[in-house]
């Protein structure tokens, strides 16, 4: 993808006629196995390489490693949002990947937002390269913000740090997300209801926090809650 100048698992998708989701599994290496044939194809012939090397890393006529092979790493599908930078120690097996906390803000259009890191606290998440890679998740794709408010007790408390899986963004009834929504960041927790999606708070308290209906006009998902710690017993 580096290499022919494609800049997101989206344009991909476009070029190559293969789905967005397929290519997301592929690059997290989610799935017993590996991609089918026909999708290997669309996917060197999109990225200018041949067949053979993108299955095995071979140049077909030298068999040999081909010259300034580059590896992909796979990145967020959100453009103009944030780096997060990758701790020394994830390079080690299953050493301690550290998880940038920051702050999130949400434009006036409600469906646009930033991050920049949060220098309030200076507290980083650190996770086991070995846990991420088990669930399909990359380094590179995860956030850590806190938890403000109480419009997720019981299940979340405000002072929680949470993980947020920044490359899904599909809606999953059930569970919950980080949303900008309205000029505002909101955690929600996606429900379907009557064909419909809403965005639901957990607390008690359904007047002080009444149900949104999700609509793709008004409502952007930057990412999916997969972790949380909290001193909250």
């Amino acid at each position: 993808m580096n290499g022919a100048g494609i800049a997101s698992q989206s344009e991909l998708a476009r070029r190559s006629g293969v789905p967005q989701p397929t290519i997301n599994r592929i690059l997290n290496g989610v799935g017993k196995q590996g991609p089918a044939t026909q999708t290997l194809k669309k996917l060197a012939t999109a990225c200018e390489v041949s067949f053979q090397w993108l299955t095995d890393g071979m140049d077909a006529e030298r068999g040999a490693a081909a010259e300034g092979a580059v590896s992909v790493v796979p990145e967020p599908d959100i453009e103009n949002l944030f780096v997060v930078p990758k701790s020394p120690e994830a390079d080690r097996a299953a050493g301690p990947v550290s998880i940038r906390t920051v702050r999130l803000r949400s434009s006036a259009k409600g469906t646009e937002f930033a991050g920049q890191a949060d220098e309030r606290s200076g507290d980083e998440v650190y996770l086991r390269k070995e846990w991420l890679q088990t669930r399909g998740y990359h380094d590179q794709a995860l956030i850590a913000l806190a938890m403000d408010g109480d419009s997720m007790e019981p299940g979340l408390y405000a002072g929680d740090i949470l993980v947020v899986n920044l490359s899904d963004r599909q809606p999953h009834d059930g569970e919950v997300f980080v949303l900008a929504y309205e000029g505002t960041v909101l955690i929600r927790r996606l429900v379907r209801d009557a064909g419909r999606w809403w965005l639901c708070s957990d607390s008690a308290a359904p007047r002080r926090f009444p149900r949104k209906r999700y609509a793709d006009s008004e409502c952007s998902i930057i990412g999916r809650v997969v972790y949380k710690l909290s001193e909250k017993i």
